[in-house]
């Protein structure tokens, strides 16, 4: 029977010091899964593990080749399934609602005579810090907080150890300079929009309280109906629409259930 998730996490973090920015948000998500079907906000543990594996290539060792290798098995990978056999054959644009799309494009390089392979490359809000952004090299495991990204200098191995290089990584740097600017002044959305009120949020979470001691069914339903739809309007703001219309339609559901 496999390990839970948050088990492996303790043996990664303490073996693994320091643990590496790019992988240290993965593994900090991992704390609170117990296998790769269990979902951690929008995403699955599934996609949670994928990715730490993905930049986990500088933890090296005995503990970490073991450890690769239990986690592999429970997402179904195989060792030889590696980042860098799928890097130049995936072209189908993983951008999402929200995301920030950075006008330049990333190329990367591997092997001699070298194989080539471009990327669009975006920002995406951090789902594990509000306000916070991250730099998405598209079609790669490459996913750096932006912060730690513009401040490096020359080029990156978006598959750690594979072999890919991300061989414009500069000029791709010099791109997201000049995107953060808009972020910023949009108040930390990706469209632009102040934060929504949460004066509303507050009083629809009151309303539930007070119809959940009631013990009336239908009173609670309501008070559902009202916070998903309050919700709703923070869900475009970090430009999750998919979420939203998810939220909108709940509401929808249980409201015409009376």
């Amino acid at each position: 029977m496999p390990r839970p998730l948050h088990e492996i996490a303790r043996e990664i973090r303490s073996d693994w010091k320091p643990v590496d920015y790019a992988a240290k948000p993965y593994l900090e998500a991992m704390f609170d899964l117990d296998d790769v079907n269990d979902k951690y906000g929008a995403d699955s543990g599934r996609y949670i593990v994928d990715y730490f594996l993905s930049n986990a290539g500088k933890w090296k060792g005995d503990v970490a080749k073991r450890v690769k290798a239990e986690l592999k098995q429970m997402v179904g990978r195989r060792a030889s399934d590696d980042q860098a056999t799928r890097v130049a054959m995936r072209h189908v644009s993983a951008m999402k609602p929200g995301d920030v799309p950075v006008d330049v494009t990333a190329t990367s390089t591997a092997g001699f005579p070298p194989r080539k392979s471009d990327h669009e490359v975006y920002l995406r809000p951090n789902p594990w810090e509000a306000g916070d952004w991250m730099v998405v090299i598209d079609g790669t495991g490459g996913m750096w907080p932006v912060s730690e990204f513009i401040r490096g200098t020359g080029n990156l191995y978006i598959d750690y150890g594979q072999g890919w290089v991300l061989s414009n990584t500069d000029e791709v740097r010099a791109a997201v300079r000049k995107v953060l600017p808009r972020i910023e002044r949009g108040g930390g959305s990706a469209v632009g929009a102040p934060p929504p009120d949460a004066d509303g949020v507050i009083q629809v979470a009151r309303d539930l309280r007070v119809a959940a001691n009631s013990g009336n069914q239908m009173r609670v339903r309501r008070a559902m109906v009202s916070m998903l739809n309050e919700m709703a309007p923070f869900c475009d703001y970090l430009g999750e629409a998919d979420v939203t219309a998810r939220f909108r339609l709940l509401a929808r559901d249980l409201a015409s259930r009376g």
